[in-house]
């Protein structure tokens, strides 16, 4: 998956070949913390961390324009699953959406 970055408001795509791949979010903030490498994620990931001073933002003048939408694909809308069915229900009822960017609300979030 290519990390999106900008510059001067033209996007560019960069493939980035890593050796470590990990689809959980608490186990790839602490490989960085650990000094694995870089990552990249939405600002909400980071920003306490950022705040606290745990966390430093590198490459801030790449950062591509942020989204006003929250997209998510699925097959069908006939056979929804039971768990992505709670997962859309969660995010209708929890979504805080204000003209600056779609937000979780902080009771929701876990760390």
């Amino acid at each position: 998956m290519p990390w999106r970055f900008a510059r001067k408001g033209r996007p560019l795509e960069v493939a980035v070949a890593g050796i470590l791949v990990v689809n959980d979010l608490a186990l790839a903030l602490r490989a960085m913390r650990d000094g694995v490498g870089l990552l990249q994620l939405p600002p909400d990931y980071v920003e306490d961390g950022i705040a606290a001073g745990e966390l430093e933002s590198v490459l801030a003048d790449w950062m591509p324009a942020r989204s006003d939408a929250f997209f998510l694909g699925y097959l069908s809308r006939r056979h929804i699953r039971a768990p992505l069915q709670a997962f859309l229900d969660f995010l209708r009822q929890n979504m805080k959406v204000s003209r600056d960017r779609p937000r979780l609300r902080r009771d929701h979030v876990r760390h």
